[in-house]
This record gives structure tokens, sequence and C-alpha cells, in this order.
């Protein structure tokens, strides 16, 4: 395992991944639009004469249609990894739209308009909002019960891996641009993949997982620290019941000065992100399986992040 401690603030990892994907490829374009209203010259050029205020709402909107764009490609793999994903989520575009159109309650001759008094889908092709409505309701009366999707699925669930990495394999989307975040954010990014508890699982698989992240002022890893597991414990699993236990020491950390906890706030505004926090992070009390444990119960207290964040990692075994 690794342990760190460091000031942290926690994000969604999807949209944290969207995002910066946005950020990075639309970062050209902008740094152009800046040079060109600052120092472009010629009868033809009008960018130059756009007030700031301007050009910083037309980079906000080239950047909002990025992360549009991107922000499906990273959700729609998390679910399957979550398995938080439908047998229809994994139809492409042209199967919903066949399935849309295709079932026995729609009739190619009834007209538009006795269609929707009817509430059966038009001859048009649909927007989102009407597809996935009208998939929502096939899926309740079980057309999608037979469809054969587990390859589709295991294969996003592969490509999520590969697209964030692991512990094991540093070689995610967000260990190639950790460079660029600590250069034009000052912050690093901190992910763990967590196991889910079974009764949230929409799927009973042998595993389900997410993904936390975290974003932090840079900070070297304190201890490191492996282990090898027996081939007993491989094939039959622990004959005691044993755990991982360790006594590790760590470096506490001083208070970081306004500027450097200013790069949080810069980083959540420009990437346009929310604080998140699993709720696989929020674990129980301490004695909460005790007999006679008892908890207070009353609204959850406001947390303020970031925060002095003890971050702990188990790492696969090599």
């Amino acid at each position: 395992m690794d342990v760190s401690m460091s000031w942290a603030l926690p994000v969604k990892v999807d949209r944290l991944g969207a995002h910066l994907q946005a950020y990075v490829e639309t970062l050209d374009t902008i740094i152009t639009l800046r040079l060109c209203n600052r120092h472009g010259a010629g009868s033809g050029i009008f960018v130059q004469k756009l007030p700031v205020e301007i050009v910083q709402i037309i980079e906000k909107l080239i950047f909002r249609e990025i992360c549009k764009a991107k922000y499906p490609e990273w959700q729609v793999e998390l679910h399957c990894f979550e398995n938080e994903c439908r047998p229809v989520d994994h139809l492409s575009r042209e199967e919903q739209l066949d399935c849309y159109f295709g079932h026995d309650d729609y009739t190619a001759d009834v007209c538009c308009d006795c269609q929707k008094e009817a509430g059966l889908p038009s001859h048009d092709e649909p927007d989102d909002e009407q597809l996935q409505k009208r998939l929502a309701k096939l899926d309740e009366q079980g057309h999608f019960d037979n469809y054969e999707w587990y390859d589709v699925h295991s294969e996003r669930q592969g490509d999520w891996v590969t697209r964030v990495g692991n512990a094991k394999s540093i070689d995610g989307f967000f260990d190639e641009h950790d460079e660029l975040l600590g250069k034009h954010f000052g912050v690093s990014v901190w992910t763990s993949h967590v196991r889910l508890d079974r009764e949230k699982w929409r799927h009973n698989y042998d595993a389900a997982h997410t993904i936390v992240a975290y974003l932090t002022l840079p900070d070297p890893y304190q201890r490191e620290l492996r282990w090898e597991m027996s081939e007993d414990d491989r094939e039959c699993g622990p004959w005691t019941g044993c755990e991982s236990g360790y006594g590790i020491p760590v470096k506490l950390i001083g208070h970081p000065t306004p500027a450097s906890l200013q790069r949080f706030a810069r980083a959540m505004n420009i990437l346009d992100l929310k604080v998140f926090e699993h709720e696989s992070q929020a674990g129980p009390p301490v004695g909460f399986r005790l007999k006679n444990a008892v908890i207070k119960e009353g609204p959850p207290k406001k947390k303020t992040w970031p925060k002095i964040t003890l971050l702990q990692r188990s790492l696969p075994i090599d």
C-alpha cells in the first residue's frame, strides 16, 4: 500500500476526466484566441477589437461544448465499471433507434397525430430525451432481457481501466497529464479503485467497483509497502482470515499558504468542477458494529474542503 497526507478535495472522476480532456484539447485554440485579441493586426482581423470579457465568454463556450462531447465517453465506461448500467445502455445509437421504431405497438400506417395522442413514437427521429424515455419504457416491459450485451459491457470495463490506469500500472489519463496539472493549476490527482457494497450493485456479479478521485497539493508518498500472497491465499483464501495491518509513521504537514489553497479554487473554476464525496468514502463511525454503540442521529455536518486528508491505497500484487 502507499500512504500520503495532503490537503485534498474530492471530485467526481468522470467529470474531472472529461473536463480535463476538454481543457487539454481546447488549450491551443484558446491560446490562439487570446494572442489574436492582444496582438492581432490587419484590416480583416476583428478579434483584437473584442473586450476581454467577451473573449472570456467565448473561451467558456468553446470549453463547455467540448465538455459536453467528452463527458458521455467517460460516463458510459464508468457506469459499466460500477455495474450501474442497464442492458439497453449497451446498444448503439442505430440499435436504439431500431428499438424505438420497431416494436409491435408502432405501426407505420398510423398518422403522426394519432400516434402522439396514443403515446406512440412518431415517424420523426426523436431527440435524446424522447429516445431515452421510450427505451426506459421498453426496458420496463422486458424487451431487452435476452439482448446479448455482456461482451460490450466487459469491453467497456476494460476500456475504463485502460483510460484511468491503476496503482500497479500508473499509465492512465491523469498520470499522462500530471505535469500539465502541476504547471497550469499547481495540483495533482490522486485516484483509487474501491470495491462497492454488493447491496448497491445493479447486477449480481462477482465484483463491482468505482474509482474515487481527489485533487491534492503535490506531495510525495510518505510510505510504500508491498507484500505477496501465498498460494494458499490465492486458491483458498487466507486460512485464518488475516488482515493487512501496518503501523505507518506519517509526517504531519503544516497549514499551506492562502495562495496554495487558492489553487483548488482556480482549478475547480476553470475546469468547472464541484466537490463530490463518494459514499464509499464516508464509512460508519468507529464502534458502529458494537452491540451497545449509540449512534447520534442528526443533520449531516457541512464539510469544508479542502481538508488535510490521509490518502491510503492498497497496491495490486506484482
